[in-house]
């Protein structure tokens, strides 16, 4: 508890507090005056001594400097650092390692420096050096405070004795009080004095700022009237009902958070510090209230970003996941979908066996689709942007889009005439498309109607905006309509958070919109949301207009047939391998295979072969280090490399050389035929692989 007025008492327990709140081993105040040596006034407990060795050097150390130049200086080495050499051999000889000083300002007014002091090197944190000048900007307002009060009492001591005329006792009077007004004013923070009462005595102009109230409409006032909250004004008073019983009070000394209320009565969040002194026997408060207004909006801005850190480290682990998974998916939806192929066009056509293989051969398909989706999502799927017509791909998904939603909802389709194309990935549309359709079906569970439209949409400068990203313009619309629950305003706004889901487990992975949301910001475009609880929901994709023409539908694709070439297979999953070679050798080419590249590397000794088809990603040595060891004996050999991974996890085309190319995983025969044809047919040299 403080009872002493005196600047020295209430400088040493400022620091006693630091000591307690920060994690520092000990503090000090060093007071500067013109024309004088720095000294030191206060220290903590468990290096005072220390400080005292330190008195002779104070004119060379930190706190000079931060005293001069009004801001903090940092010291967390003091081997390492050559600023002080006289202060920093003699604080080492005291066992001290590191130094901060922050100076003591408030307004124009600079008294000196607070001094914390570490027995290890390293840095203060951010908080702590925010903190530090926070208490240190308290100091200085208190030192300000003190000394205006010591003037009016040595004032009114003189009015009492009778030392001066009347006229002159009252200039006195007068010229004390302005200097104090003026010196409260100068302070940053909002500085109120109260009486035992709890009445307000003193506000200086930064209250005023800070409350909207003026110093007329506050002095006189109970402070629990004017900004303390309701539910807390009966705990107030008893705190102060307590202090005159006790001379105890729990807040003083101690830095603490609130939440007051202004003349508006609006709230904000505040830091409190509050001391007790006694002048002429009465007790007296004064507390000094910084707003934290902008600092908690800083704090809200830090947590986005570490959020979105946190988001970003998730997407990463969640690409390493996915690329891993898609491999080897991939590797079998390879197989999936030839075997069933090879059914579907063996077997007759009405038959029972056909139908079947055609379920497995739309089933792996839509597999492959959602694997894709989940690279989309981790960004490890490359992109190609092209002109895309809405309407087209809305009607080429019909079927899937019916055979996927289910017989229990009814798809209605409206689309636009004469609709512009957007310029997009169209493999990444069907995907917005898909997304948009299944969560309207999962909305209905007991059935309904989802309804899909496309529109063109022309937002002008200064008209209302569906959505606040989307810039004046000519946009395509697509929306998905349900007639479902509906969402809470809540569960909209979270919508499109990455792994936020309504359904129960294992229904929803939380993916679905945050894929959707990416796919059309990509393109420039904006999803909106509107929905009504008990009605049902539409999501609204804007993509904006391109001026560039679709391109023309490509040809059926015919099977293209080998000449006998012969094509070496390295692949080290078998089922991969057996029906890559079966869909080679039905179409003319000859064939040796190998299980890896040592195996490879055996059989080319003795065969001469027209293009190496190998699997990038292999046990022991990988595609490409098989390559190297090729070109020894086979230079003109073309190389098509096939993957199970995204083309972005290796680079894709900046992977290949000349008379290479790539497969992705998982291929149709015909993609394979064609993608053989056309390595084999490669014009270029090799470049001589790096070993």
């Amino acid at each position: 508890m403080l009872t002493d007025f005196s600047i020295e008492s209430i400088l040493d327990h400022l620091v006693l507090r630091i000591v307690e709140v920060l994690p520092v081993s000990g503090a000090g105040v060093t007071l500067i005056s013109p024309g004088a040596s720095p000294r030191y006034v206060a220290a903590s407990d468990d290096l005072a001594l220390g400080f005292e060795g330190l008195q002779g050097e104070l004119d060379e150390g930190p706190c000079v400097l931060a005293s001069a130049s009004r801001g903090a200086v940092s010291v967390p080495d003091l081997q390492r650092d050559d600023r002080f050499p006289r202060f920093s051999a003699r604080a080492l000889d005291q066992g001290l390692a590191a130094v901060f000083a922050f100076p003591l300002k408030a307004g124009d007014h600079q008294f000196g420096a607070l001094d914390l002091y570490q027995t290890t090197t390293g840095p203060l944190s951010e908080e702590a050096m925010v903190a530090a000048q926070t208490l240190a900007d308290v100091a200085a307002a208190y030192i300000l405070n003190a000394r205006a009060r010591v003037d009016l009492e040595e004032s009114l001591e003189q009015v009492r004795q009778g030392a001066l005329q009347d006229d002159l006792s009252v200039e006195a009077l007068r010229v004390s009080e302005a200097r104090k007004k003026g010196v409260l004013d100068a302070v940053p923070d909002g500085v109120i004095t109260i009486d035992e009462r709890g009445v307000v005595v003193e506000f200086n102009r930064a209250a005023e700022r800070t409350f909207g109230y003026s110093q007329q409409e506050a002095l006189g006032r109970e402070l629990a009237e004017l900004i303390i909250p309701e539910a807390e004004r009966d705990a107030h008073r008893r705190g102060l009902l307590h202090y005159r019983a006790t001379g105890e009070g729990p807040l003083l000394g101690r830095r603490v958070e609130m939440m007051p209320i202004r003349a508006d009565g609006s709230s904000f969040p505040a830091e409190l510090t509050i001391m007790a002194v006694a002048t002429a026997g009465t007790p007296l408060f004064t507390g000094f209230v910084r707003d934290l207004t902008k600092e908690h909006a800083a704090n809200v801005e830090r947590q986005a970003l570490e959020d979105r850190l946190r988001q970003a480290e998730r997407l990463e682990s969640l690409g390493q996941l996915a690329g891993g998974v898609a491999h080897d998916f991939n590797n079998l939806l390879t197989v999936i979908l030839n075997y069933a192929a090879f059914i579907t066009r063996d077997a007759p056509a009405e038959s029972a066996t056909r139908a079947h293989a055609e379920q497995i051969l739309s089933s792996a398909e839509r597999a492959a689709a959602l694997t894709k989706q989940l690279l989309m999502y981790a960004r490890r799927e490359p992109v190609r942007h092209t002109a895309v017509d809405l309407n087209a791909v809305v009607a080429q998904m019909h079927d899937l889009l019916v055979r996927t939603i289910g017989e229990h909802v009814r798809i209605e389709v409206r689309a636009a005439a004469e609709l512009p194309p957007i310029h997009a990935d169209g493999g990444q549309v069907e995907q917005v498309l898909m997304n948009l359709s299944v969560n309207s079906r999962d909305a209905m569970p007991d059935g309904g109607v989802l309804s899909i439209e496309t529109a063109v949409v022309e937002l002008r400068a200064g008209e209302a905006k569906p959505h606040p990203a989307l810039a004046p313009g000519l946009y395509v619309r697509l929306s998905v309509i349900d007639e479902g629950a509906g969402m809470s305003a809540e569960v909209v706004a979270r919508a499109f958070d990455p792994f936020f889901s309504t359904k129960r487990p294992g229904e929803g992975t939380g993916l679905g919109l945050a894929t959707v949301y990416g796919i059309v910001a990509d393109t420039g475009g904006a999803v909106d949301v509107q929905s009504e609880e008990g009605v049902g929901t539409t999501v609204s994709a804007f993509f904006p207009a391109s001026p560039e023409a679709p391109a023309a539908s490509p040809e059926p694709v015919d099977v293209v047939v080998g000449a006998g070439e012969t094509v070496l297979v390295v692949e080290d999953q078998r089922a991969v391998r057996e029906v890559t070679v079966a869909m080679l050798r039905r179409h003319g080419y000859r064939v040796r295979h190998a299980a890896d590249a040592a195996e490879a590397l055996r059989i080319s000794a003795d065969v001469d072969f027209d293009l190496l088809l190998t699997d990038i990603v292999m046990p022991q040595t990988s595609g490409r280090e098989l390559v190297r060891a090729l070109r020894d004996r086979h230079r003109t050999c073309r190389v098509l490399f096939m993957s199970g991974y995204s083309g972005t996890a290796f680079g894709s085309e900046r992977f290949l050389e000349a008379t290479e190319a790539l497969i992705q995983k998982p291929f149709k025969e015909t993609e394979l035929l064609h993608a053989v044809r056309d390595a084999l047919h490669r014009s270029g040299t090799s470049r001589r692989s790096p070993r």
